[in-house]
C-alpha cells in the first residue's frame, strides 16, 4: 500500500473544523478548491524523509522496538473517542482488531467496556483464539487480508504464552483446503442464489474429508427452503455420526428473545432486520430433521454443554455396543 505514488494537496482551510473524531484531523462538510497538488513517487519514501527531517514518528509493526505504554493507552483514547463521537455506541466487538495486535491492552479495554456498563460485556483472554481463528478463515476464503497477522500472534504469545498450544491448532486447522477455499470462493458470482452457493461449498468441503472433523455451522448454513436442496444436504450430513442442534431455550420465544440480544452485543448492522432472519431459523424443521441430538444450552457455560456433547456421544456408542 505504502510503495505507491500519491498526491499532497493544498486546501483552503476556511470552512475546515474540528468535529472531535479523536484523531489528529479537521473535516469540511463543503467541497473545496484544490489550491496545490504536491505528487510524490512513494508514500513510504516520502514519509521516512520526513521523520529524518524530525517532522513525524514512524511505528512500524515490522520492528522490534514497541510502541511505549504511553503510545498505547493515547491510541486507546483516540480508539474510544471516535466510536462514541456523534453518540455511537459500541461493543467488546469493536475492539477486536486492536486487542488482536495489542493483547497487552486486554485488561485496560475491559476497565473501558466496565466503565460504559455495555451489558457487561468483557474480552477474556480466551476470546483472542476466537478472533484469530475469525482472521484465519477470513484469510484462508480470500474475504480479507490480514497483513499484519503474525505480529499479533506475536504479541498474544508473549503476552499470554499459556495459549501457545491452542495457537498453533488454529493455525493447523487453517491450513486445511486453504487454497480449495479460495477456488471456491472465487466461484461465488457464478451461482444463481446465496443458497446454491453455499449447497455447493458445503458438498465440496464434506467431499475432500479424509479425518475425523468438527465443523461448525452458521446460523443459516443447515436451512434449506426448497425440498430438493435439503434433500441434498441431508445426503451429505449422512456421512456424519453425530450431528449437535445446540438451542439456547426449548421454549421457542425465549429462544428467539436470547438469540436477538447475542446479536444486539455484537454491534451489528441496525439496518437489518435480525428478528425476522433469527424467527425463520427459529421455525424451519430442518436442524429438527437432521440432528441426532439436539441440546438445550440455558444455564450452561461453555464447559458444561461439551461435556453434555461428550456424555450423550458415549452413551450412543455404548448402546449400540449392547444391541450387538
Amino acid at each position: 500500500m505504502f510503495n505507491n505514488p500519491f498526491s499532497l494537496y493544498t486546501l483552503p482551510i476556511d470552512t475546515f473544523k474540528d468535529i472531535k473524531t479523536g484523531f489528529a484531523e479537521v473535516v469540511s462538510d463543503t467541497s473545496v478548491k484544490v489550491l496545490k497538488e504536491e505528487k510524490y513517487p512513494n508514500v513510504y519514501e516520502a514519509l521516512k524523509k520526513l521523520e529524518q527531517e524530525g517532522k513525524i514518528r514512524l511505528i512500524s509493526h515490522d520492528k522490534e522496538s514497541k510502541l511505549t505504554k504511553s503510545d498505547e493507552m493515547k491510541m486507546l483514547e483516540n480508539f474510544v473517542t471516535f466510536q462514541k463521537r456523534n453518540g455511537k455506541t459500541f461493543s467488546k466487538y469493536d475492539f477486536e482488531d486492536m486487542v488482536f495486535l495489542h493483547s497487552n491492552l486486554l485488561g485496560h479495554i475491559n476497565e473501558i467496556l466496565l466503565e460504559e456498563n455495555i451489558n457487561n460485556q468483557i474480552i477474556k483472554k480466551e476470546d483472542l483464539i476466537t478472533i484469530l481463528q475469525k482472521k484465519l478463515c477470513l484469510i484462508s476464503t480470500g474475504l480479507k487480508n490480514e497483513p499484519f497477522l503474525n505480529n499479533g500472534i506475536k504479541v498474544i504469545l508473549e503476552t499470554y504464552p499459556e495459549l501457545e498450544n491452542y495457537v498453533k491448532q488454529s493455525l493447523e486447522i487453517n491450513s486445511f483446503n486453504k487454497e480449495q477455499l479460495k477456488d471456491l470462493y472465487a466461484k461465488k458470482d457464478e451461482f444463481l442464489s446465496k443458497k446454491d452457493f453455499e449447497l455447493y461449498l458445503t458438498g465440496s468441503v464434506f467431499n475432500s474429508l479424509d479425518k475425523p472433523a468438527i465443523i461448525d455451522f452458521g446460523a443459516g448454513h443447515s436451512i434449506y427452503r426448497t425440498p430438493l436442496a435439503f434433500y441434498e444436504f441431508q445426503r451429505l450430513m449422512k456421512k456424519f455420526k453425530n450431528i449437535v442442534f445446540l438451542v439456547p431455550s426449548e421454549d421457542k420465544s425465549e429462544a428467539l428473545r436470547i438469540i436477538n440480544e447475542r446479536v444486539a452485543k455484537r454491534g451489528q448492522n441496525n439496518d437489518v432486520d435480525y428478528t425476522k432472519i433469527n424467527r425463520s431459523h427459529l421455525e424451519s424443521p430442518c436442524n429438527d430433521i437432521i440432528a441426532t441430538m439436539k441440546i438445550c444450552t440455558k444455564g450452561m457455560n461453555s464447559s458444561l454443554v461439551a461435556s453434555e456433547i461428550l456424555r450423550r456421544i458415549q452413551e450412543k456408542k455404548e448402546d449400540i455396543d449392547i444391541e450387538k
